[in-house]
């Protein structure tokens, strides 16, 4: 594991790269990312696939375990650059679905709240498949996420975009539409 201010270093590099005006830049740096958020979280079930971290990621990033504060951090600049960023929303969506779900599930239902409405078709999918996985997990067996999914109720982005032509949205809308019920 690299020293912690090291991966203090690295990491804000990463999320300052986001902030980059270059969209193949900020895509790039969203995929490296996600890819670190899924080894961190999954690391144990994804023998099969190292080609695709050991291509895309650097030393460094390859050792980087990111833990709850870290992962908090790039949540926290995902949803600025979801909130700023339309071009890099699909992208953006998916890396926050590596993301643990008890931590970024909240900040998702706040997400789709606020920009729910000016989603594109393939940014709102993203947004759908992190709902769906989250949900399929045992998060519902916390009250504060039950209590929050009141709060933050996403029913009226969900039907808005229920009623897309597209039907991959449509398909997944309807899984979380009944894992909700």
């Amino acid at each position: 594991k690299m020293k912690k201010k090291y991966r203090y270093i690295a990491l804000n590099e990463l999320l300052e790269t986001l902030k980059n005006k270059d969209f193949d830049i900020r895509e790039n740096a969203l995929f490296q990312l996600g890819l670190m958020l899924e080894r961190s979280n999954n690391g144990e079930t994804l023998s099969d696939a190292p080609d695709i971290y050991s291509d895309n990621l650097s030393r460094e990033m390859l050792r980087m375990v990111l833990g709850k504060d870290e992962q908090n951090r790039v949540i926290d600049a995902l949803s600025r650059l979801i909130a700023t960023q339309k071009d890099s929303r699909p992208t953006a969506f998916w890396t926050l679905s590596k993301a643990k779900g008890e931590l970024a599930l909240i900040p998702l239902l706040a997400l789709i709240k606020a920009v729910g409405h000016q989603l594109n078709n393939e940014a709102a999918y993203q947004a759908c498949l992190a709902l769906k996985e989250w949900l399929n997990s045992d998060l519902l067996d916390s009250e504060d996420i039950r209590e929050q999914l009141k709060l933050q109720d996403p029913t009226s982005a969900l039907e808005r975009w229920q009623e897309s032509k597209d039907e991959r949205l449509a398909d997944a809308v309807d899984d979380v539409m009944e894992l909700l019920d």
